[in-house]
């Protein structure tokens, strides 16, 4: 693996596609394959080319068996797996954003935010997103798109720690600003439409519904435009039923 990350560029991506096969293959003991996850972020760290194999390779192992049957391995990667994913937002192609990559964010936060010890490993890359999401427009679409349905996916898992976790941020803001999570929504709600696909637009939908039990007075004076959402993401729903 060292002498492919150093300029083998075919010989890291057949390393890459072994070490995946290796963990798809689940064999009953992969401890010593678990002791090895912090050589793909290592890898990630030094350089951006392998991206989408080693983002294949991160997914593998989020979605392994022993994933959710080792905690330890959850909160010890959880922190490390943030930073990196929070500091590749941003800097990626938005060609790079495909399916494989936003999977691995997916599956990270789905482990992540299932245990209370492991979930602040996801904000740096919520954060990452959110700031983004808030920036100068320069973003693709595909790009505010995936930033959009990371949210989501945090909303639908953890509601109350989201709302809790923008209100922390809230005061590190000067005086004066807007509450972060309106400003989150209503980015969100701009960015819905460039969603194309339907299970990420669902994700979103489910993501403002879950939103919508903490009781926050944010969300409920955008009542209107999120009952929008859900019709508009319900009759699509029901129009994909009707053709199947």
């Amino acid at each position: 693996m060292e002498r492919a990350a150093n300029g083998d560029d075919l010989l890291l991506e057949h390393a890459l596609e072994l070490w995946e096969e290796a963990l798809l293959a689940a064999p009953s003991n992969m401890h010593e394959l678990f002791n090895l996850y912090g050589a793909v972020v290592s890898l990630l760290q030094r350089t951006i080319e392998p991206l989408l194999h080693a983002s294949r390779v991160l997914l593998a192992y989020w979605r392994a068996p022993l994933a959710d049957a080792d905690d330890s391995f959850a909160v010890a990667a959880s922190e490390a797996t943030g930073e990196l994913f929070g500091a590749l937002l941003g800097g990626v192609r938005a060609d790079a954003l495909s399916n494989v990559l936003y999977n691995s964010l997916d599956a990270f936060l789905q482990r992540t935010l299932r245990q209370q010890a492991s979930v602040a490993g996801c904000v740096p890359l919520l954060m990452r997103a959110l700031s983004l999401l808030l920036g100068d427009g320069n973003e693709s679409a595909l790009a505010r798109s995936t930033y959009t349905a990371l949210w989501a996916r945090a909303l639908v898992s953890q509601p109350d720690w989201c709302v809790s976790l923008l209100e922390h941020h809230q005061q590190q803001q000067p005086s004066g600003t807007a509450p972060l999570l309106a400003l989150l929504l209503d980015a969100y709600l701009a960015a819905f439409d460039t969603i194309g696909q339907l299970r990420m637009r669902k994700l979103a939908c489910l993501g403002l519904c879950s939103l919508l039990k903490t009781h926050s007075s944010v969300a409920l004076a955008r009542l209107e435009e999120l009952v929008n959402v859900v019709v508009d993401v319900s009759l699509q729903l029901e129009e994909t039923t009707h053709d199947e």
